[in-house]
């Protein structure tokens, strides 16, 4: 799927605001960090962290937008991700591999204004539980 700008402006987009959302969806996610696959363990500094994959304007607080990621540490793949050193398509093929059941493309390129050229996002959503394509 290759992502493009959007020219046009979407409708107005609806944003979740539910900070006890992400806590929900985190207790039910392995302790595991979604990029680089660091476990949950005693390591001075080093944590897991709920990354919104649309931040800013985008932010909203709904399983499709959350990612799990090892963080506090200049290494951290939370500080890469909001550095840029980890690439929006990298953290939806993440995204997509770990939590395929909240995996929302239309609904993640809305949020963070993009338009998609093509209909994978739309397919991999669709698709039943059972049928969704293995990235």
């Amino acid at each position: 799927m290759r992502i493009i700008p959007t020219r046009e402006p979407y409708e107005k987009l609806h944003v979740v605001r539910d900070p006890m959302a992400a806590i929900a969806w985190r207790s039910e996610m392995p302790q595991v960090c979604m990029l680089c696959g660091w476990h949950l363990q005693y390591e001075i500094g080093r944590h897991l962290e709920v990354h919104h994959l649309a931040g800013a304007a985008g932010r909203s607080d709904e399983p499709c937008n959350f990612l799990l990621v090892c963080a506090g540490t200049d290494t951290g793949c939370h500080e890469a991700c909001t550095a840029n050193k980890i690439n929006f398509q990298e953290q939806l093929e993440a995204k997509q591999a770990c939590d395929p059941q909240h995996y929302d493309g239309p609904r993640l390129m809305k949020l963070k204004g993009f338009a998609c050229e093509d209909q994978t996002a739309q397919q991999d959503h669709t698709a039943e539980p059972g049928n969704q394509r293995q990235g």
